[in-house]
């Protein structure tokens, strides 16, 4: 059975009707349910395929169906009932985006205010308020307007030459390319970087503003969002040195702190992969006054997670059934094992 079938026929709210009967049956103060952490980047009016950005109108659905089916906190709030032993409600998430983009500004911020739910913003202050373009926006830039046919990556290990001909060979070799470049260390990643966009012959400051600036953040943090760091240049931390990594965690802090006037206690690692941040990351985002750091490792949270590497799912479905259907299913399977706990627990009490 399809997913939008299943959606239509009803059978999809069958886990949510369970977990509610076995929330009222096996309840125990202080337990900590399994959580979700979805987590976006950009959204804008239209579907492009050179960015990372979902379209508003599914941006709105997936919100709205959010709204009616789901208990939606910000991540401060899910830490501090964590922390004060009140624990987590079945059913609970957090929204965040990642990067800063103006667009978080422009179509999900009126979205978020609609239907009254918190997010998280994870911002690298090195683009803030700036014309800069993060590395990969500068490869699908580049890729996107150029009129060669062809581009010659020089990476450490090989030489490839990529088709520009077409939309479709145009497409493919961007997400080549970002593949390839995201396992670099930083200073070969931005010299192929710079090689791609002088061979496309795109090398002129774009004239629009991508990211969002001082004004619009204050905005939205005086609104329904919450922000916390991104670093400030998005270099993988695990990619650079020590030194060089403390500095990003504290000096993004700091500017945002300063350009906002409140406490930042909220990390991302750029990437989040499980070999971007490693217990030396994690050392040093605890030493520079963070109290949680977020990863993009793709699970549910629950008992015992570790606050400096909760997990976080990207919700790349467009199609509202199957962002409903694997939504649900996805808290039917990590809620069964806190149901059999539970019911150990009662039956120990017995």
């Amino acid at each position: 059975m399809s997913a939008n079938a299943i959606y239509l026929s009803g059978l999809g709210r069958l886990p949510r009707a369970y977990m509610e009967f076995a929330n009222g049956k096996d309840r125990r103060e202080g337990t900590i349910w399994p959580f979700a952490v979805l987590l976006y980047h950009r959204v804008d009016a239209c579907r492009d395929p050179y960015s990372s950005a979902i379209p508003a109108h599914v941006f709105d659905a997936q919100m709205s169906y959010l709204a009616n089916n789901f208990n939606v906190m910000s991540l401060s709030q899910l830490l501090d009932r964590v922390e004060q032993g009140i624990g987590v409600e079945p059913r609970t998430l957090a929204i965040t985006f990642d990067d800063g983009y103006r667009d978080n500004y422009t179509y999900a911020h009126p979205i978020l205010e609609k239907y009254n739910l918190p997010a998280t913003l994870f911002v690298a202050t090195g683009y803030t308020d700036t014309f800069r373009r993060m590395w990969n926006d500068r490869i699908a830039d580049a890729i996107q307007h150029t009129d060669r046919g062809f581009v010659t990556v020089t990476l450490p290990a090989e030489t490839l030459t990529l088709r520009l001909d077409s939309e479709r060979s145009k497409h493919g070799t961007m997400l080549l390319v970002l593949e390839k470049l995201k396992s670099l260390p930083e200073s070969a990643k931005q010299r192929v970087v710079d090689d791609i966009v002088q061979q496309a012959g795109c090398t002129k400051t774009p004239g629009d503003r991508l990211m969002l600036n001082w004004a619009e953040l204050r905005e939205m943090a005086a609104s329904i969002w919450e922000i916390g760091s991104h670093t400030v240049e998005h270099r993988i931390l695990t990619k650079t040195s020590p030194a060089a990594a403390e500095r990003e965690l504290r000096t993004s802090k700091e500017a945002l702190e300063e350009h906002l006037q409140i406490p930042i206690t909220l990390l991302a690692y750029p990437n989040g992969k499980e070999d971007d941040f490693s217990q030396s990351v994690k050392g040093l985002a605890q030493s520079a006054g963070y109290r949680a750091a977020l990863t993009t490792v793709s699970e549910l949270n629950g008992e015992g997670f570790e606050p400096f590497e909760i997990r976080r799912i990207s919700p790349w479905e467009e199609q509202l059934p199957l962002f409903a259907v694997k939504l649900e299913w996805m808290f039917w399977n990590c809620t069964r094992e806190v149901r059999r706990n539970l019911r150990s627990w009662r039956e120990e009490k017995l």
